[in-house]
């Protein structure tokens, strides 16, 4: 394998991939692959303690010529680490902003695998490694209480996508109902769905937060979850105090039922969307384009849009026909 770029031929912004394997066989290497007397790397530098201490690491690093996009062996870059193992909220959320500033890709994609031990031992989606995942998704199943927030916020406000899906199918608000503890899950799914997260986007076989929340072992100790994804007003929490006594059992039931028709109403509206016209949003779909037949317009609105390219994949369109359905 190709050894590493030198310092003098890199380029902040552009990646930079670490060998896996030691440039000559007869080197011995230190932890992760590393030189004994290597300088610090950009992925030990992120975690260094105190805010101060770890920016001047970050800026000595990259002042060698490190690229600010270099990833490991695993693919992830600098943002990854830092996302997910940094535990100081400052300063986790000072190195973001000034990883992003020097061009840090926020929605790079990589293995994932932060913190060994660290995310939900009850589920196989946060136990195994997964293709595909961002800084975020490692924040949100990695991070601790008192640092969520600040990552997230940090990497959502630098243009991270609060819905990018890893190759399984799980965005970032999946996998913060599995952080280790309910007080770190609340926080991060508070930052995520304060960014736009989808309370009730589904996962590649269909499951959203709220089942992946009722499913943790300690479930009947995230009512400020299970708050969060329905949507519970005080009003509703004051009906829940006063049905389980002020938390347990009969206030974990409320919040999920809370939470269920939540996700049925989101439902039912994305189902009564597909049957609008796109083009008026009012009258129903009776109409396809030839020849793309997409079936997308009400009758007045095909004949304005009948011979012009296609709203939906913008190919030209020939005529329009009715779709009788039973």
């Amino acid at each position: 394998m190709a050894s590493a770029p030198s310092a003098a031929g890199s380029t902040r912004g552009q990646p930079e991939v670490l060998p896996c394997t030691p440039p000559m066989a007869d080197v011995k290497m230190g932890e992760k692959g590393q030189r004994p007397d290597s300088p610090l790397s950009l992925h030990k530098a992120v975690l260094t303690p105190g805010r101060h201490a770890c920016l001047a690491a970050v800026y000595a690093c990259l002042a060698t010529g490190v690229s600010v996009n270099q990833r490991d062996t695993s693919r992830r870059t600098a943002l990854h680490v830092v996302a997910g193992k940094g535990r100081d909220g400052e300063a986790v959320r000072a190195v973001v902003r000034a990883l992003a500033d020097e061009g840090a890709d926020v929605n790079a994609r990589g293995l994932s695998g932060c913190g060994a031990g660290a995310a939900a031992a009850w589920s196989s989606v946060a136990g195994r490694e997964s293709e595909g995942r961002t800084a975020l998704h490692e924040a949100a199943l990695y991070s601790a209480r008192g640092a969520a927030a600040h990552v997230i916020s940090a990497l959502a406000a630098a243009g991270a996508d609060v819905s990018a899906a890893d190759l399984e199918g799980s965005q970032p608000v999946h996998l913060a109902m599995l952080n280790w503890t309910a007080e770190a899950a609340a926080e991060a799914a508070a930052a995520l769905l304060g960014a736009g997260a989808d309370p009730c986007a589904l996962t590649a076989d269909g499951c959203p937060p709220l089942v992946l929340a009722l499913e943790r072992p300690d479930a009947d100790r995230c009512h400020r979850l299970l708050q969060l994804l329905s949507g519970a007003g005080p009003a509703v929490q004051s009906d829940a105090n006063s049905i389980g006594g002020g938390g347990g059992e009969g206030q974990l039931l409320h919040l999920a039922a809370a939470g269920l028709r939540c996700l049925l109403k989101r439902r039912a509206e994305a189902e009564a969307e597909q049957e609008e016209c796109v083009v008026c949003k009012d009258a129903p779909r009776t109409m396809a384009l030839l020849p793309c037949s997409h079936l997308a317009f009400c009758d007045s609105c095909a004949l304005r849009v009948s011979g012009q390219p296609c709203p939906i994949c913008r190919k030209p369109s020939t005529h329009a026909v009715a779709i009788h359905r039973p």
